[in-house]
């Protein structure tokens, strides 16, 4: 007949191999959470950069704006003196001349 002591130790086995399997099936989650985090963080890391060449990007456009409009007002106070009759001293924009030499050709 098969004792009290057996039922016991067949009943800690069970147990133990329980606590064990909840165990192993617990340190899985934690790997898979752990890898989710990392792949978070290389997101936010990516994200992170892709915002900061926004941000540059946009700071070299409004610079290179900036600068077109300036140049764009020079040659207007150009064209505006050359049709007033005040021709500045400056040099003129080589196509600005050659426009202007254009209008002479067919008078």
């Amino acid at each position: 007949m098969i004792g009290l002591r057996t039922y016991l130790a067949l009943g800690l086995a069970t147990a133990a191999l329980a606590v064990g399997g909840y165990v192993w099936s617990l340190r899985a989650e934690i790997a898979v959470a752990r890898s989710q985090i990392a792949g978070y963080e290389r997101s936010i890391a990516t994200l992170t950069r892709q915002a900061e060449q926004s941000a540059l990007a946009r700071r070299v456009e409004a610079a290179r704006a900036e600068r077109y409009a300036e140049r764009a007002a020079t040659l207007n106070a150009q064209i505006e003196a050359i049709l007033t009759g005040d021709i500045p001293d400056a040099d003129l924009d080589p196509r600005i001349a050659d426009y202007i030499n254009g209008l002479r050709q067919t008078d």
